[in-house]
């Protein structure tokens, strides 16, 4: 998604700061659902199991959508200096949190596979 920022950010200066604001969050809240759906649509046509990568991705898109509402809510309503600090790095490392947690869920797999282990531990 980090493709998109670029061009969806210069898109969203073009307009009033309310208006901006509300593009820029409901736009992300929209591409955060989008791979929701998408995983679930996945696992209903090819009749997958929901693993437990799928279930994390899934969770960390409702954080990510989560966090986008409570900033919108505070740029709007509150206008706290918390909420946008919490923004800034909660975001990054909900990114980050799912590149690690992916990482070493495949490679569990990877692992506990019985052909890995018979070509390289059992001779």
């Amino acid at each position: 998604m980090f493709i998109i920022r670029s061009p969806f950010l210069e898109f969203v200066r073009g307009f009033e700061h309310d208006y901006a604001v509300a593009i820029w969050a409901l736009g992300w809240m929209t591409c955060d659902l989008l791979v929701i759906l998408i995983i679930r649509i996945t696992h209903i046509r090819f009749k997958l199991n929901t693993s437990n990568a799928a279930y994390f991705v899934s969770s960390s898109k409702v954080a990510l959508m989560s966090l986008q509402l409570i900033r919108y809510v505070d740029d709007q309503l509150l206008k706290t200096d918390f909420i946008p600090s919490m923004y800034q790095y909660g975001v990054p490392a909900i990114n980050l949190g799912v590149g690690f947690v992916l990482s070493f869920l495949l490679m569990r797999e990877w692992f506990e596979n019985d052909n890995f282990r018979r070509r390289y531990f059992n001779g």
